[in-house]
């Protein structure tokens, strides 16, 4: 990968049990403030934090909107990828 190629990282936002979904994001994008405040944190499983029930606020309304839908990728993934994010929310 050269240095001018994009960094990304891949997002896993799982809604326990009914289905996991898959995001690239460049690793400057804005929203990864947020992603990485949720890392490993689960709605309805763990307690959260002001910070993090805000960063959880912040994704809903990016994942829900067109650019969150412009970076959902489906399996398989043929890309260098420098990261790993998973969080969600148990229904």
């Amino acid at each position: 990968m050269s240095s001018q190629e994009t960094k990304e990282v891949l997002v896993i936002y799982e809604e326990i049990p009914e289905k996991a979904n898959l995001y690239v994001i460049p690793k400057d994008h804005e929203v990864m403030s947020a992603v990485l405040k949720m890392s490993n944190k689960f709605v309805n499983g763990d307690e959260l934090t002001d910070e993090q029930q805000e960063a959880f606020d912040r994704w809903l309304e990016f994942q829900q909107g067109p650019e969150g839908q412009e970076h959902k990728v489906e399996p398989p993934l043929k890309r260098d990828l420098i990261g790993l994010v998973r969080f969600g929310f148990l229904l």
